[in-house]
């Protein structure tokens, strides 16, 4: 649970930044057609709900770069470099063994995340009252009186909206003239030709889904606004600019004294009467090369926000603050044996011996030929202080360079071979179970 909501939360976050961008393109666009607003909407819940994305370097996408990439190689997973001689506040005139770890059992009380069940109520509470709402919406249409096709007249309703998702209905309210009937309909007739009740459906579930967050029910209301505008203007392309001034008339008429449809994510009806009208009067039919501007900043508005920005290659080295490059083995990675990350550990701890050598004029040929373990063993293996067991182990090994040198650590042991470590600057390794793999 703690992980989905860990995931819906990331996909939101993103999706903020989305949406302030989509805001900036909307402003854009205020005098395009509404179409392309509308349009920019889906954007932002495609974003919302796909959990993963294809990387592109134009993605506006930057909340994973570079301090997250830190963040997720701060984790400890293992850390290759971590050994006592390294901390500061290890004293190195005390030999640690075994003896010296008492057997502890620590019962830490494990603490339940409250977080993700109040996520899940919420979304749980606007399922009920939505399908409470869809219920009593539905007990009010029984008596509807059937006209023509799809298309019904009912008493006890105030508004026109279209109902249902798999098999819709347009609802008028009784009493309507010819001429609102006329403009009405075919108002919610390219509702149903564009899928708009499809569309807005699945965008009142992920609004559900991330109810937690205030950018997305604006988007949800802007994206209702755009939706209505949008389809105003078709209802005017496909009748002609002539009847701008009667179908305003008609929707103001309308719309007096009645009741705005929300309730129901299966039933929307019209609202904003104010914004739509300006609109509808202001209509004019857009020249080329507008729908040609508008087509490419909405395609490459597509290409930033549904894509991410390419992430950091996993073999190149980053630098650090000082400038330094880090060591690898630092890095985030999983290891089949303990083994075989002591190899790791032995290997990069050799290139540091050279790159010390190669300071001194006189040592400028010193080369590591040859190393070989001399203890690897596991020392105490901790149960209780995290959810995986942690073990500590024991590493020492020995080395050949190509010829000896008057500051070589550890000591000689004979044929050209020294000992790395001594007692109190043996490393001591950590390591977290984790399936096959330690880390």
């Amino acid at each position: 649970m703690d992980n989905l909501f860990s995931k819906i939360l990331e996909m939101s976050i993103d999706g903020s930044f989305v949406i302030a961008f989509i805001f900036m393109i909307r402003v854009l666009l205020k005098r395009a057609p509404k179409i392309f607003s509308y349009v920019l909407w889906g954007i932002v819940f495609l974003r919302l709900i796909i959990p993963f994305s294809i990387e592109s370097s134009v993605s506006i996408i930057k909340v994973r770069d570079r301090v997250f990439q830190e963040e997720k190689s701060a984790e400890v997973q293992y850390t290759p470099s971590t050994t006592l001689e390294n901390n500061p506040d290890y004293n190195t005139s005390y030999e640690t063994t075994s003896k010296d770890i008492p057997d502890i059992e620590i019962e830490i009380p494990k603490k339940t995340n409250i977080i993700p069940y109040i996520w899940l109520s919420g979304i749980g509470l606007l399922g009920i009252y939505s399908i409470y709402s869809t219920l009593k919406l539905s007990e009010k249409l029984k008596d509807a009186n059937y006209i023509d096709d799809n298309i019904y007249i009912a008493r006890n309703i105030d508004t026109a909206f279209v109902f249902g998702i798999i098999r819709p209905k347009i609802y008028l309210p009784h009493g309507l003239q010819e001429n609102e009937k006329e403009y009405i309909l075919k108002h919610e007739q390219i509702h149903l030709k564009r899928r708009d009740h499809i569309f807005k459906f699945l965008a009142f579930v992920i609004t559900s889904i991330h109810w937690f967050n205030p950018l997305v029910w604006v988007s949800y209301y802007l994206m209702s606004v755009d939706m209505e505008l949008s389809c105003d203007e078709a209802v005017v392309r496909e009748l002609g600019t002539s009847i701008k001034k009667d179908y305003s008339r008609s929707l103001l008429s309308f719309s007096t004294g009645r009741k705005i449809l929300t309730a129901s994510p299966i039933a929307f009806g019209e609202n904003n009467v104010k914004s739509r009208i300006k609109n509808i009067l202001q209509y004019k039919k857009p020249k080329f090369w507008i729908l040609v501007l508008c087509v490419i900043l909405v395609l490459g508005t597509m290409v930033g926000c549904l894509t991410d920005s390419p992430k950091m290659e996993e073999n190149s080295l980053s630098e650090n603050t000082n400038g330094d490059k880090e060591d690898p083995i630092k890095k985030v990675k999983n290891y089949k044996t303990e083994e075989e990350y002591a190899k790791a550990f032995i290997e990069e701890d050799i290139k540091n011996l050279e790159e010390e050598y190669s300071k001194s004029d006189s040592s400028k040929d010193i080369r590591i030929e040859d190393y070989e373990i001399t203890s690897f063993e596991l020392i105490d293996t901790f149960e209780h202080i995290m959810d995986t067991p942690l073990e500590m182990w024991k590493l020492e090994y020995k080395f050949k360079p190509n010829k000896l040198v008057a500051h070589a650590p550890g000591n000689v042991l004979g044929d050209g071979w020294l000992n790395r470590f001594s007692e109190v600057e043996t490393p001591y390794l950590l390591f977290l179970k984790n399936g096959d793999d330690v880390k």
